[in-house]
């Protein structure tokens, strides 16, 4: 009778509110730099024992992990969208993952190397004018 109850209550809480409860996907994209061109794939939730997991291309779905493993790093990636998708047992679960790698373009990583070497020189010739202080007073006294 409490069974029926607490489910009644979570499904009338859900069709009133349906965007107040998000039920977690079996494939999930965790620690990503899109930028940097990197992602980790897991599939922490998933139930099986033999895992495919499939990236789409031009020649359609390849698989590129099979497994027991749980999870899976991809890096090197270029710009672009990817899709994967999950395969446990022979039998796809969850939905299709897409995310949009867009790494930083060139004239941002010459700005930042370019701040980088400038705070580098004024390191360096605030070390040295300490240095050549502390020698001047050391000769003095």
């Amino acid at each position: 009778m409490q069974i029926k109850f607490i489910r009644t209550i979570i499904l009338l809480i859900i069709s009133i509110f349906p965007g107040s409860v998000v039920f977690s996907q079996t494939l999930n994209v965790s620690d990503n730099d899109y930028s940097a061109g990197y992602a980790t794939l897991n599939w922490s939730s998933a139930t099986g024992n033999m895992f495919e997991l499939e990236e789409n291309s031009e020649d359609g779905w390849v698989v590129i992990y099979k497994g027991q493993d749980r999870a899976t790093s991809l890096s090197g990636l270029p710009d672009g969208t990817y899709s994967y998708r999950l395969i446990s047992d022979g039998i796809q679960v969850g939905e299709t993952i897409n995310f949009t790698v867009q790494h930083y373009s060139l004239k941002n990583a010459w700005a930042f190397f370019s701040m980088g070497a400038f705070m580098l020189a004024v390191l360096i010739l605030v070390l040295i004018r300490g240095n050549l202080k502390i020698n001047e007073q050391n000769t003095s006294i």
